[in-house]
């Protein structure tokens, strides 16, 4: 068995301070948690599919309203920021890939990944625990950080 997730928590880091916003950071805790207690207990293959659509919801949600908001806002690093957006919907669209590619006879060599589906799973907890920690802890908390205090002023 591959090595134990923690959970990932909630913390005021995490927090932007727009409902919206701050929502949709709580689903994906949410569901990504579900996926890794699944990893964690051995049958994550069973939340694949659900977890790579709800990521995609995930960015199709968020991602324009927290745009929205860091380009009313005149948020400085906005370019950069919205840069990543793209970068995890790249990485959603390599997943979906993978995942497709394991359903399909006849996939050429270079495309194939011998791993199989331990390999697809063992990359979306990687995934998931990388943007938790480097986007949301990183980014979003800096983010959060201008609207909060240079923006708002509080």
């Amino acid at each position: 068995m591959s090595k134990t997730i923690e959970p990932l928590e909630w913390v005021e880091d995490l927090k932007i301070g727009d409902y919206s916003l701050d929502s949709h950071t709580k689903e994906f805790l949410h569901f990504a948690n579900v996926f890794i207690d699944a990893k964690n207990v051995g049958n994550a293959e069973e939340q694949l599919d659900n977890t790579l659509n709800r990521l995609t919801e995930y960015s199709h949600k968020n991602f324009p309203t927290q745009e929205d908001l860091m380009e009313r806002i005149h948020y400085p690093s906005l370019d950069e920021h919205k840069a990543e957006h793209k970068k995890f919907n790249i990485g959603v669209a390599k997943l979906l890939k993978k995942r497709l590619l394991l359903k399909r006879t006849n996939v050429p060599a270079d495309e194939y990944d011998e791993r199989g589906v331990d390999g697809v799973l063992t990359d979306l907890a990687d995934f998931i625990t990388d943007w938790y920690h480097s986007h949301l802890l990183g980014a979003d908390k800096r983010l959060s950080d201008y609207y909060n205090y240079e923006y708002k002023g509080e």
